[in-house]
């Protein structure tokens, strides 16, 4: 991904938590079927390697995996919040005029390096931490004590594992960085008066631009 300078986001623990809280990504690979991209949830472990580690499952029929050599390098997409950008939120448009549409987001690629597990007790300790994370803001959290026994062994038998070791960051933040302060907050405060949650989010990282 080419990226200039200006976008480019290089702090790892700011790039983990934009995948901690967009976890969707989509695993690109080179197999058996041509290139494709599988959109997985992904857990990840922040303490396993100097980049992380993403962990997943997928049923066992979903083998988007086949023919992708262990040593190939595997591409996650993160997509962070994103949003239209209006030139009606620019003073220049009754000035000179010369403004255009444009869009902003936060995206994150890692590069992987992929094993498959098939292990109970690996995917054990996975679904656990996959369980507890995804439902830690639940009024009433599921947890897989709750179904019959006899459920949950059929749902391991069902479950194939997946092990991302990130070799690599690439984080882009296009936040409108090369235009003025005060046309930033314009912008910010037009994505505040939307009613759509994910122009809220992209007006607070565009404001991060402006003080940080």
């Amino acid at each position: 991904m080419y990226i200039n300078r200006m976008f480019e986001e290089r702090r790892v623990d700011v790039m983990h938590n934009l995948i901690k809280s967009h976890p969707l990504g989509a695993i690109t690979v080179h197999g058996s079927n041509g290139i494709t991209a599988d959109h997985i949830p992904l857990l990840l472990d922040t303490e396993a390697g100097p980049y992380g580690t993403l962990t997943a499952h997928v049923a066992r029929t979903n083998r988007f995996y086949e023919g992708v050599p262990s040593d190939q390098q595997v591409l996650v997409v993160f997509k962070g919040a994103d949003a239209y950008v209006s030139p009606t939120w620019l003073a220049n448009r009754k000035t000179h005029g010369r403004v255009q549409p444009s869009w902003a987001y936060a995206v994150v690629h890692a590069y992987c390096t992929m094993s498959v597990i098939n292990g109970r007790q690996w995917m054990e300790e996975h679904l656990e931490k996959s369980v507890d994370f995804f439902e830690q803001d639940m009024a009433e959290p599921w947890s897989l004590s709750e179904p019959p026994a006899e459920f949950v062994n059929q749902l391991y038998n069902h479950l194939t594992g997946i092990e991302l070791k990130i070799n690599s960051l690439v984080g882009k933040w296009q936040l409108m960085q090369q235009r003025l302060p005060n046309d930033r907050l314009s912008i910010a405060n037009g994505m505040r008066e939307q009613n759509l949650p994910q122009s809220h989010q992209v007006a607070d990282l565009i404001e991060q631009t402006i003080n940080s």
